[in-house]
């Protein structure tokens, strides 16, 4: 496959810079100067790689003739190319261009690395620009390389050809190759960077051969190009600013692209974090607890918050609350375990550092609602049937609540409005119209709140309802059961004398005092005889002394008074 045509020949020894139509610097590997042409078949060269580097453009050369281009690039991918007469379809076609506009630069991007036997063929309609029988040498960006001689035993077809083979020596086709190799190299990358919320933050990079830079973010769903504006300026320089810094920025990575025509290189990233400002919710205007109850105050806000400090309103300023009893601090809460009545009106609030400063919150008012107690309970009445009468209490504390409760022989009930009694919830309870019925009856106050404070409430003692008032006794008379002499008593001797037709057998006796609780308990004497009790210990009051039958039946009641 060797012609026997040789001319002599010149290599084209240096390579040439041309600036192409599409306005890209690139570099021509040198071909030798031509022979002569050939027509018939397509013809091309092979080489191995040296280096990394980008076809950037194609073009068969003028002296082919006028036809149109026909080139095609090739990886050969036998370990070793086959020698002709032997032909191979082991190859990739990288590109292949038909019929292109003559003596036109195609522009190609096909990235070449090394040690790929890459192999370029090319004619001008159907004419190959013949150059060096010979062995040549050239370089790629300094590199050098060794075109040997390749073809296919046809003119290419449109879809390229389909297989190939190479010989050692003979006349190459000549096609001219641009490209452009990489030497642009990240040197320093950007350190992470730590600032304030709002502060200004600088991230740098440097490199060699680059013509610009382009900065990434990755804001947590990869890296994507930012551009100059409110937040970021020199984002195309090796030195990018992040400015205004938000809170949201934190977390953020940044990394810098080197670049130059094709070649990118880029840094590693680094991070960014932003230590956020203090900002705090308002506390409430007012807080409401009760006394004596446990009460949490809590204080929320964002940023790099470090610690809390509460303070309370005292003698015209703001002193540290002491973390003790009972308060207990424990990060943004404050706790009163036992609110006492002399905090009520106080004002608290809480200073909170930050990395970066320091917050103070608004003011917050404490309620202190105090849990109303009897302070002067009802007294006992005395009254003429008939008669209008009204018993009071007073309570302590604000928001006090009433409710009266009346018992007669039996236990303590809770009254209504309606009938004889009105202000059943007030502080005055007024009974209309008392009769003998009612004497003996007993009147008591459970005091509440309406604060919202939970409380069993607060019970007055009772006070004795007295209709139709015993008369001084010193002995007995009248067909009643049951007498009491001396009554009042200033004695330590009180007298109990039934009737001749009270049946005495196995009764007994009670005394109660105004509490309902029972404190002397005895037998009744024969019938005819009076029956002492002695009452020396008991404390000046009211009492009522029950007569029980042996089967524990109420007989009779009557109240006798202690001076």
């Amino acid at each position: 496959m060797i012609h026997n045509k040789y001319t002599n020949l010149l290599l084209v020894a240096f390579a040439t810079l041309l600036s192409l139509q599409y306005g890209k610097a690139q570099t021509m590997m040198a071909i030798p100067s031509q022979s002569y042409t050939y027509s018939s078949a397509v013809r091309g060269y092979w080489f191995t790689a040296p280096i990394d580097f980008i076809i950037t453009g194609l073009r068969v050369p003028s002296q082919a003739g006028s036809g149109l281009q026909r080139i095609q690039v090739i990886r050969i991918n036998d370990n070793t190319p086959v020698s002709y007469p032997t032909t191979s379809s082991n190859f990739t076609t990288l590109a292949l261009i038909y019929n292109a506009t003559n003596g036109v630069i195609q522009t190609v991007n096909i990235p070449i690395t090394a040690g790929q036997k890459i192999a370029i063929l090319g004619t001008a309609g159907t004419v190959n620009s013949y150059g060096d029988p010979t062995t040549v040498t050239s370089s790629i960006s300094g590199h050098n390389v060794t075109l040997k001689r390749m073809g296919y035993q046809g003119n290419m077809p449109s879809s390229g050809i389909p297989n190939y083979w190479t010989e050692p020596s003979g006349y190459i086709s000549r096609v001219e190759m641009y490209y452009e190799t990489c030497h642009t190299a990240i040197t320093s990358s950007p350190n992470p960077v730590t600032i304030c919320e709002n502060q200004q933050a600088k991230f740098n990079a440097s490199a060699t051969d680059v013509s610009t830079y382009q900065w990434q973010v990755d804001e947590g769903s990869g890296f994507a190009d930012i551009s100059n504006g409110a937040n970021y300026e020199g984002v195309t320089t090796n030195s990018l600013t992040v400015k205004n810094t938000p809170f949201s920025f934190n977390g953020n990575k940044y990394r810098c692209l080197a670049m130059k025509s094709t070649c990118i290189d880029t840094s590693l990233d680094a991070q960014l974090t932003v230590n956020g400002l203090v900002h705090l919710d308002p506390l409430p205007v007012k807080d409401t607890t009760c006394v004596h109850a446990s009460k949490d105050l809590e204080v929320k806000g964002t940023g790099s918050l470090v610690s809390y400090k509460w303070q309370v309103y005292v003698n015209g300023g703001f002193i540290d609350v002491p973390n003790q009893y009972p308060y207990v601090q424990s990060g943004n809460k404050l706790t009163i375990s036992d609110v006492l009545d002399t905090l009520d009106g106080s004002q608290f609030r809480c200073v909170v550092t930050g990395i970066c400063d320091v917050g103070t919150s608004t003011n917050l008012t404490l309620t202190v609602n105090s849990i109303p107690t009897v302070a002067i309970p009802p007294k006992d009445v005395q009254a003429k049937q008939g008669e209008n009468i009204v018993f009071s209490v007073q309570a302590s504390g604000k928001y006090a609540t009433y409710r009266w409760q009346v018992a007669g022989p039996d236990t303590f009930a809770f009254i209504n409005d309606g009938g004889i009694y009105s202000g059943v919830k007030t502080n005055i309870l007024h009974v209309l119209g008392v009769s003998h019925v009612q004497d003996g009856f007993r009147f008591r106050c459970i005091v509440g709140t309406s604060s919202g404070c939970i409380t069993p409430g607060d019970t007055s003692e009772f006070a004795t309802l007295s209709v139709a008032p015993a008369t001084s006794v010193n002995s007995i008379g009248g067909d009643e059961v049951m007498v009491l002499y001396p009554n009042p008593t200033g004695s330590s001797e009180l007298y109990i004398r039934l009737n001749s037709t009270a049946n005495t057998a196995n009764m007994k006796y009670k005394v109660i005092d105004k509490t309902g609780s029972t404190v002397l308990i005895g037998n009744i004497e024969n019938q005819g005889s009076r029956t002492g009790v002695d009452v020396s210990r008991l404390p000046a009051g009211i009492y009522m002394v029950e007569l029980l039958d042996e089967g524990n039946q109420q007989v009779a009641r009557s109240r006798f008074t202690k001076l």
